[in-house]
């Protein structure tokens, strides 16, 4: 629809993503080419950061597992990897 056309544009817009065009050839174009945009860029534009747990995303929540979880401090890692 397109009121949800509209704020995803709003979004790849203030991501600098894409460029509004007025006047009778206009719309909106890539700010740079296809080629060169990682979807990465997109997801965080749309979505936020790209984060598995609270802990990774530099969340100021406390975890009730924390002082038992196994995996804790290594998520970072994961998570960069899974960016890269």
């Amino acid at each position: 629809p397109e009121p949800t056309v509209a704020k995803v544009l709003k979004l790849l817009t203030k991501a600098e993503i894409v460029t509004s065009v007025r006047g009778v050839s206009g719309g909106y174009r890539l700010d740079r080419p296809a080629g060169q945009l990682p979807i990465t860029d997109i997801i965080v534009a749309i979505d936020g950061p790209i984060a598995l747990t609270a802990c990774v995303e530099g969340s100021h929540e406390n975890c009730p597992l924390e002082g038992v979880c196994s995996v804790h401090g290594r998520w970072t890692k994961v998570n960069n990897a899974l960016q890269d």
